[in-house]
């Protein structure tokens, strides 16, 4: 006779909510966990209130995750927590079963960076990133009071670090920009999208003026480029935040701080200013996926279906 979690798991799957695309697929990783943990042996009461928690569902994400050929993105993550916590709500509390680790949600913003920490560390190179938490924004602030803003170097590592966070620039973008394109009078940059496409993006005065101090730190006067290493090259995009990175890790023992990351916080502030996703791909560089990522990740502990219908009605 089937185990009752097995048991659960294929009338679940009879129901008509739990034949969203892909949630098959989320139902089997977690069973599939639950077997090599040994936890589906179980009676499906004593398995939800004795042994399931968020860290079950976070390791069986990354299962489904790791296992599927498609699902490498945070809307892979989010289908995955969004069908577990319909699993719960709509069939597992229906038995009159109560797990006190699920009943905040998995859905949620705490949850998704576990799951891509946990990823992150498994996967290498092959990394899904999400903006930056606000408690790793603040340890930054305290990592750049350790820099020295009387140096080029570690005041430029400053002034890129700002440009991503407040505007979403992708790393490349910053380091691409020709000097000319750096207006000091009116303290914007001019863009350049495509041949026929050019904006002009007005900074904010304080982090003008950053840039425009850099400009008077930078002893190549006679350079092309707008950011450049001491002896007037170009960065490269590796090394664009070493310092930050190796002081984050050292002083605050921050591991996942990176440019990605960075810009797709400021691409999070861009999205919370109402501007389009095509908007957001000609400012900062990043492609519409990762720009959906952040939309899909802002979304987390939204009520959707009450956020879609109050815009519809207007309120």
């Amino acid at each position: 006779m089937a185990n009752e979690l097995e048991r659960a798991i294929n009338n679940y799957k009879k129901n008509m909510d739990a034949n969203r695309k892909g949630d098959a697929a989320c139902f089997d990783s977690f069973f599939k966990y639950c077997e090599e943990e040994g936890l589906s042996k179980y009676p499906l009461k004593k398995l939800f209130v004795e042994y399931i928690s968020m860290h079950s569902i976070v390791e069986a994400c990354r299962t489904y995750v790791e296992e599927s050929k498609k699902a490498k993105t945070v809307q892979a993550i989010n289908r995955y927590l969004i069908a577990m916590d319909k699993f719960y709500v709509n069939y597992i509390k229906k038995q009159g079963i109560l797990c006190d680790e699920l009943e905040a949600g998995c859905h949620r913003k705490e949850v998704i960076n576990d799951i891509v920490n946990s990823m992150n560390e498994k996967l290498g190179s092959r990394k899904i990133t999400v903006p930056m938490k606000p408690d790793e924004i603040e340890a930054m602030e305290e990592v750049i009071k350790t820099l020295n803003c009387e140096s080029h170097y570690q005041y430029g590592q400053i002034v890129r670090y700002r440009l991503m966070l407040e505007y979403g620039f992708k790393s490349e973008v910053l380091l691409d920009l020709r000097l000319e394109q750096f207006d000091e009078e009116t303290l914007s940059l001019n863009l350049e999208y495509d041949e026929d496409t050019h904006f002009k993006v007005f900074l904010d005065e304080e982090l003008g003026n950053m840039v425009k101090r850099y400009c008077e730190m930078n002893c190549k006067k006679d350079r092309k480029l707008l950011f450049t290493n001491a002896n007037g090259t170009k960065i490269v995009s590796s090394r664009i935040m070493d310092e930050l990175r190796k002081r984050a890790k050292e002083s605050f023992n921050i591991a996942g701080f990176s440019p990605m990351a960075t810009g797709l916080t400021g691409v999070q502030k861009l999205l919370e200013k109402g501007m389009t996703i095509a908007e957001i791909k000609m400012l900062t560089g990043f492609g519409i996926n990762k720009i959906d990522d952040v939309a899909e990740y802002m979304l987390m502990t939204q009520d959707i279906e009450k956020a879609i219908n109050e815009k519809l009605s207007g309120k």
